[in-house]
């Protein structure tokens, strides 16, 4: 255990075969640019539910941040999302 914060994102009960497509997708973009990694998945041993456990990322609001946000900032913005999804799609 270390005390490093993570994001669960607990996946709705589908097809294993989905489940397993999404990891699948998740671990060949893992070292793109901005795109967060999946550090492990597990299972709600109760549930059986599973769990995808991701890097925490500091972030702010939407909310409060789209107001603030300048031409040059949505550019910027736009970029590193285009980066990203042309590295998910090379």
């Amino acid at each position: 255990p270390t005390n490093k914060r993570c994001v669960i994102k607990v996946l709705k009960p589908v097809r294993k075969r989905k489940i397993k497509r999404e990891i699948k997708i998740l671990q060949n973009v893992q070292n793109g640019p901005n795109i967060i990694a999946l550090l492990d998945m597990v299972r709600d041993p109760l549930t059986k539910t599973p769990c995808l456990v991701f890097e925490h990322v500091n972030n702010t609001d939407w909310k409060t941040l789209y107001p603030k946000l300048t031409l040059d900032d949505i550019r910027y913005y736009m970029y590193q999302i285009l980066k990203a999804l042309d590295y998910s799609h090379s």
